[in-house]
């Protein structure tokens, strides 16, 4: 077999090759994507941005409800209040777990609203919904001149209820009761001044948190204190009134095992909303 001859390259490959400055440079497209990669398939960086965007849309949502009620309170008109903001109201949740403390307060909402409500049962759920839950807005006596229209749907929706307004989502029983107390009733809530408003979020955390995830001690303690405040009066507020630290108490309380252990004044107050009218209307 004869040899092969060989050929000396045309051009050298060291040769450094200056690119003018006035170019801008990128990254090399072609290296290791998967650290640039969620585990969802979703870029890292679009995610990013997609996760901003959100926590951008939920503040300012927030703003907008807090100068909603500030107007509401000096007779100020808006944009937002002369276009109905806040009318149409979507509400996604898991018949398996009832928030009852939204169902509350949404009738206490309705008090001053004329509430049109409609409720549906998505195909998610595999398991038949008692009547009583697929005809719950029935209960809902709307009494109010204000334009609203609430849908609720029972959905397998598996990390708590799902509030949807305005192109904003809130998640969770207790944000979802300080946002509609915000922009619907604010007279259970912030209206009360900052130390009252704080007040009422200790008793909402500790519904919310403490007796539905707390240890022993922990609810003992909430217990104990919650005895010591219905002695002194008949609502969980400083006040004196009714505010969403009862809807929330009464929802994370009745029905549950802690009913039966409560202190003799949390017995005696859980059986007065009972019997009250609006509360004994949403024991599901």
């Amino acid at each position: 077999m004869s040899t092969m001859y060989s050929v000396k390259p045309f051009v050298q490959d060291d040769v450094r090759q200056e690119l003018p400055k006035g170019m801008y440079h990128i990254r090399n497209i072609h290296g290791d994507l998967s650290a640039s990669v969620n585990p969802q398939g979703t870029p890292k960086s679009l995610s990013d941005l997609e996760s901003r965007q959100n926590n951008i849309l939920n503040q300012l949502g927030d703003l907008k409800t807090r100068v909603e009620v500030l107007a509401r309170k000096l007779d100020v008109k808006t944009a937002a209040s002369s276009s109905s903001s806040y009318q149409d109201v979507v509400v996604e949740s898991s018949p398996d777990n009832v928030p009852k403390g939204v169902l509350l307060l949404l009738a206490l909402v309705a008090e001053r609203f004329a509430c049109e409500a409609t409720c549906y049962v998505h195909s998610s759920v595999a398991r038949p919904v008692p009547e009583s839950l697929r005809r719950w807005t029935d209960r809902l006596k709307a009494s109010g001149d204000r334009p609203m229209r609430l849908t609720w749907i029972w959905k397998d929706v598996p990390s708590g209820p799902v509030l949807k307004v305005s192109q904003r989502c809130v998640k969770g029983e207790a944000s979802i009761l300080r946002f509609l107390a915000r922009a619907f009733r604010n007279d259970l809530y912030e209206e009360v001044g900052p130390a009252g408003a704080s007040d009422i979020d200790y008793w909402i955390d500790s519904a919310s948190t403490t007796l539905a995830h707390g240890g022993a001690k922990e609810k003992a303690s909430v217990l104990k204190n919650l005895n010591a405040r219905l002695g002194r009066q008949d609502f969980l507020a400083e006040t004196g009134k009714l505010s969403i630290a009862d809807v929330a108490m009464y929802a994370a309380l009745k029905g549950s095992a802690a009913e039966s252990t409560a202190p003799n004044n949390v017995k005696k107050w859980l059986k007065r909303r009972s019997e009250d009218e609006l509360f004994g209307r949403f024991d599901l």
